[in-house]
């Protein structure tokens, strides 16, 4: 008797509201609470989120409940905007206005990302771009400067994506 293997799974993600804050196919794993840390820019669902290093708040172990600072744990990130780009978390599974909570995919994900139109060579590296919220692609990156390899090219042809726009990554920041 065969036994069936499930290759793609449904998940949902539920605000603390009762709103469905995501829903789909994609195979997620880690997902990061964090909070669109952009002055005014949406971080929009499919795009590449960074560490906001100067903004976040990270739980601290020598801290105790009560200290002044305490141990809140609040990660702030950010779209991509550059090439030099650095500290990728995952991508946005949801669309955030400035200071909303957004999920994010993280490490081990494997999900299409918003891309600069046909970049993405199978095996190479997404990396920052200058297009505000997508990726670029790289052979030979940068440590730091990585969100995942590219599993799918951007495309219509047979075997890609089907759109330009969007690209397969496995989230592997490095």
């Amino acid at each position: 008797m065969a036994e069936a293997i499930t290759i793609e799974g449904g998940l949902r993600i539920v605000g603390p509201d009762g709103t469905t804050i995501f829903e789909g196919g994609a195979q997620v794993k880690n997902v990061i609470q964090a909070v669109n840390g952009e002055a005014s820019a949406v971080l929009a669902r499919g795009e590449a989120a960074r560490i906001d290093p100067t903004n976040s708040d990270l739980m601290r172990w020598d801290k105790a409940i009560g200290d002044t600072q305490g141990v809140k744990d609040a990660v702030k990130v950010l779209r991509v905007s550059a090439l030099t780009d650095v500290g990728f978390l995952g991508v946005a599974l949801n669309s955030a206005p400035a200071g909303g909570t957004v999920a994010v995919a993280g490490s081990g994900s494997v999900l299409c990302v918003k891309c600069v139109s046909g970049s993405g060579t199978v095996g190479n590296a997404y990396t920052g771009s200058a297009t505000a919220g997508s990726v670029g692609n790289q052979a030979a990156p940068s440590i730091g400067q990585v969100l995942g390899v590219v599993v799918k090219a951007p495309g219509t042809a047979a075997g890609q994506t089907g759109t330009l726009t969007q690209g397969g990554v496995l989230v592997a920041p490095r």
